[in-house]
């Protein structure tokens, strides 16, 4: 409990010094003495010299960042610790706008009436707006857009508690083929029920979906004993790790062994062809700024990838709680483009029960 006390404390020291308006104050206690410039939200300071620009002198003003969620969430928290070094990079500094709603779907519309001339970039999770994407029919098109790096794989994995009966995931699957087995998850229209209903249809186990409408309603469902397994991300299964056993990570292979207490892949476990799951932070902008200019395109996205391994980053990633082990590995467009259809082609096969029980829990609440 102390240890997940102070990594709130962190992230809430982490937002509100990134997030000082106008007060002159320089943050040297808490960003290592670096100056962060806000108005209205942003971070690092522009500070640059005209070799850190392109020859139209772009960067000419701060860039507005498009959060899909609420101040204080992962997004934001991400969003201002690679800001802060990315911006200085380019010298600027990122501002942060938060639409959240709609799985996404109202900031990723809002984004889009921006002009695409490289100060608006988007924060999202491809998993989450494939899904969104599929079902919600939103005015705007992926093709208009450039996923163009991934920053984080936060992979989706099974747990149960402690106390469980079950040893491993096969002898829930066996006993799920004597009876219905309840698997919960935050939410219906979720990348996480379409891994349970795989693992239905893989092992011809009777999965009960069970949705709770947030994170930690199903985790703490779990730990009440409500359900017989979990399926959720590594990240907040960090908050009840010494609570729960993990079965299975849905990767090809297991990266994270010291997060996820060395636990199997689930194709491994159950000998199935199952697609790899997981959140896959990434940032987003408009396909016309690339087409209409291709320096600035070039210049923003390489600071991007620059800073990424700037320790700095990494260092303000800490501060927060984040589990540093995702940011090993920048991924580029083309390995963006490439998660996104697989994440696309399963939302679509899924989305007449993803949709008929989003549907079902709405009307349940």
């Amino acid at each position: 409990m102390e240890e997940r006390q102070s990594k709130i404390l962190n992230r809430r020291d982490f937002l509100r010094y990134t997030t000082m308006a106008g007060t002159g104050v320089l943050l040297t206690s808490f960003l290592a003495g670096c100056d962060v410039r806000k108005s209205g939200g942003s971070s690092g300071e522009a500070k640059g010299t005209k070799e850190t620009k392109t020859a139209d002198n772009y960067p000419a003003k701060p860039i507005e960042m498009f959060i899909p969620s609420s101040e204080g969430g992962t997004f934001d928290v991400l969003g201002r610790a690679h800001g802060e070094v990315w911006g200085k990079a380019m010298g600027t500094y990122f501002t942060f706008s938060f639409y959240p709603g709609a799985s996404g779907q109202v900031a990723y519309e809002l984004f889009m009436k921006k002009p695409a001339d490289g100060y608006t970039v988007l924060a999202g999770n491809i998993a989450t707006d494939a899904v969104m994407y599929v079902l919600q029919n939103p005015s705007f098109k992926f093709e208009d857009l450039v996923f163009f790096c991934t920053l984080a794989v936060d992979p989706a994995v099974v747990l149960v508690r402690k106390e469980s009966p079950y040893k491993d995931l096969k002898a829930i699957i066996e006993e799920g083929k004597k009876r219905k087995i309840n698997v919960g998850v935050a939410r219906w229209a979720s990348t996480d029920t379409i891994v349970g209903l795989l693992i239905g249809e893989k092992t011809g186990a009777q999965i009960n979906i069970v949705p709770y409408g947030g994170g930690n309603k199903a985790r703490l469902a779990l730990l009440q004993g409500e359900i017989d397994f979990l399926i959720t991300k590594l990240t907040p299964a960090q908050d009840m790790k010494d609570q729960v056993r993990f079965l299975a990570i849905v990767q090809n292979t297991n990266e994270y062994p010291q997060l996820s207490q060395d636990c199997p892949t689930l194709n491994n476990v159950l000998g199935t062809d199952i697609p790899e799951s997981a959140s896959y932070r990434h940032w987003v902008v408009h396909r016309k700024f690339r087409e209409d200019h291709p320096e600035r395109y070039k210049f923003l996205t390489g600071k991007a990838e620059e800073t990424y391994y700037d320790p700095k980053f990494k260092e303000n990633l800490k501060k927060t709680g984040e589990p540093v082990e995702f940011y090993q590995k920048y991924r580029d467009e083309a390995w963006t483009a490439k998660v996104i259809q697989e994440n696309l082609k399963l939302a679509e096969k899924y989305k007449d029960k993803l949709r008929g029980g989003a549907e079902k829990e709405k009307k349940g609440k």
